[in-house]
């Protein structure tokens, strides 16, 4: 079975300028050194395991299904192909997520979330053929019923990949000592990021070429430059290594009645309260980008999400 696939997750992610808010008070800390012991034992990291107390596969693909509930699986690809993509769709939900498996990954679990609640998904792996051909290697359909829709954000991922020795959760840490809730600490991220981090054209030119990419969080904090997917994957991983449930959100964005960016990454962070909670979007790419002169805010843009992670 053949199948042509165009990139999504990881590879695509293009021009990218917009925001949401606009916030001040920028608190600098030091991130130009690892994680300590104080600061790995105030973080709040979930890690998700891969018991394989039930499993789906054959002899190149395991797929960990014992932590549904929570709102996960994992992956692991053991064959010897040089181009690997793991697709996941939800019954009734219009774009699939296409992964692209790294080289590095080979032969080890990847972690990725049932992205968008409950209901029935379907996995597959798929194989390279020549252009844009892939064969299929595994497929399985798994209904899928979590405790909450909100754990399967809190995990490290494939694509959103953090540990206890990442900066992120070093100078996340850092800035949750001076915040007193979930909504101070957002603002504090939020602001350190886009403080930080200066946009960067050059890699923006090159994926619009046809670079294949994954945020890589550590190497884009230590050069301080970064596009769209930089600045959300970033900014996801610090507020889930101290327990606030965030997503990547990729899809366009309109500005009266124009498209300004076909592929567009930001943020959408999970507030609980007494009512049962929301989940609120943050853009931290537009402020560091505010000389090309795009006056984007969540009443001048219209924000059309495609699928999250």
């Amino acid at each position: 079975m053949l199948r042509a696939l165009k990139t999504k997750v990881g590879l695509i992610l293009l021009t990218c300028l917009v925001a949401f808010g606009i916030v001040d008070n920028v608190f600098y800390p030091d991130v130009s050194y690892g994680a300590t012991e104080e600061v790995v034992l105030t973080s709040k990291i979930s890690y998700a395991k891969t018991p394989e107390i039930i499993t789906q596969g054959n002899d190149i693909v395991t797929i960990d299904l014992s932590n549904t509930g929570r709102g996960y699986f994992a992956a692991k690809y053991t064959g010897g192909n040089e181009r690997v993509k793991l697709i996941i769709s939800k019954n009734g939900y219009d774009e699939d997520i296409i992964y692209d498996i790294p080289v590095e990954k080979y032969n080890e679990y990847i972690v990725l979330p049932f992205h968008a609640g409950n209901g029935e998904y379907s996995i597959s792996v798929w194989e390279y053929v020549s252009g844009m051909l892939y064969k299929s290697v595994f497929s399985d359909t798994r209904n899928v019923e979590m405790y909450d829709e909100v754990s399967s954000f809190l995990y490290p991922s494939l694509n959103v990949d953090f540990d206890g020795d990442s900066l992120a959760v070093h100078t996340a840490a850092i800035l949750a000592r001076s915040s007193e809730n979930d909504r101070e600490f957002v603002k504090e991220v939020f602001n350190w990021i886009t403080a930080t981090i200066e946009y960067d054209y050059a890699k923006e030119a090159d994926i619009k070429a046809g670079m294949r990419y994954i945020t890589q969080i550590d190497e884009v904090m230590l050069s301080k430059k970064g596009i769209c997917l930089d600045y959300a994957t970033i900014m996801v991983a610090m507020l889930r290594s101290q327990g606030v449930p965030a997503k990547v959100v990729v899809g366009l964005v309109e500005y009266q009645g124009e498209i300004l960016f076909p592929k567009h990454s930001w943020v959408s962070v999970y507030f609980a309260d007494e009512t049962g909670g929301e989940w609120v979007d943050f853009d931290p790419t537009f402020k560091t980008t505010k000389e090309k002169g795009v006056k984007c805010n969540n009443y001048s843009c219209r924000y059309s999400p495609e699928y999250s992670y």
